[in-house]
């Protein structure tokens, strides 16, 4: 859907050549979820993540929290996923 194709877009053209630039990884993990509404065909989480970042600049791990609204939307028997929101 088109949210594939935004995320995708953004991704390629700003977040990875500004990664690349800075050495920068970033690896999230979800370490806690709860529904926030659900119907038949969408659902909507809020998903609570750690965040662990090292850069060239900064090689400690740097650990941070962060929440995101993800919004799934079932589509020929996949749920994929249509929208996602920092909150």
């Amino acid at each position: 859907g088109p949210f594939q194709a935004d995320f995708r877009n953004v991704a390629t053209s700003q977040v990875a050549p500004v990664a690349k630039q800075r050495q920068v990884s970033t690896h999230a993990q979800v370490v806690a979820a709860a529904v926030v509404a659900a119907a038949p065909d969408e659902v909507t989480t809020l998903l609570y993540l750690n965040q662990t970042t090292q850069s060239a600049a900064s090689p400690a791990p740097t650990i941070s929290g962060s929440r995101v609204r993800l919004t799934m939307t079932e589509v020929a028997g996949r749920w994929l996923v249509s929208a996602m929101t920092p909150v």
